[in-house]
């Protein structure tokens, strides 16, 4: 029996509608689809280059240039939205600026997490977000004050096979039970994340 290309998405009858934010080349909707069970129905990037590598991996898929300007309605139901949302304010080899740059786009994510309600939520960013002010510690209140439930991982690329460190801090988050928003507190005790190690 022939064995199936690992690059060769799996399909589904019923697929979950995934929106890609801050796309870069695809990491998200590519491991998505191997998983199997996702359509990735639109992507948000504005590097001409990122932008390039969509179009020819995902010809069908519609490309939004800026975050700010994407059309909720055309969109219909998102059942997942991702997002490695931009790094630059955070990064260690950065000016560190945090929510005074205006590449801190993270609250115009959580305002379309909120206005489309998706099932699942998974964002993605550098080691140094966990300690800033408005890094980690604002993200968590931003989705628990729309209703959502959210855990952070640490987990390094040497976890899943890469010959070097490179941690990355992921945001996984759903809908809390009663459906209920959390009041947002301006001080909130801050759990710090779990640590994976896989090697």
């Amino acid at each position: 029996m022939e064995e199936k290309d690992n690059d060769e998405p799996r399909r589904s009858n019923n697929p979950l509608r995934h929106l890609d934010l801050f796309s870069g080349i695809g990491g998200f909707a590519l491991g998505l689809s191997w998983a199997g069970g996702f359509e990735t129905v639109a992507f948000c990037d504005n590097e001409p280059f990122a932008q390039e590598i969509l179009k020819k991996r995902w010809p069908n898929v519609p490309i939004y240039e800026d975050v700010r300007t994407i059309n909720e309605k055309e969109l219909g139901k998102i059942d997942i939205i991702t997002g490695g949302f931009p790094c630059q304010p955070w990064s260690l080899a950065g000016a560190r600026k945090g929510a005074d740059d205006d590449r801190d786009l993270w609250p115009e994510m959580v305002a379309i997490i909120e206005n489309l309600q998706p099932k699942w939520v998974i964002g993605e960013n550098v080691r140094g977000f966990i300690n800033e002010p408005l890094g980690l510690q604002r993200t968590l209140s931003d989705l628990e004050s729309i209703g959502y439930q959210a855990i952070p991982y640490i987990i390094p690329a040497s976890g899943v096979g890469a010959f070097h460190r490179r941690e990355r801090v992921w945001i996984i988050a759903n809908p809390r039970g009663d459906g209920k928003p959390i009041v947002r507190r301006e001080s909130r005790e801050l759990k710090q994340p779990e640590q994976i190690s896989l090697f």
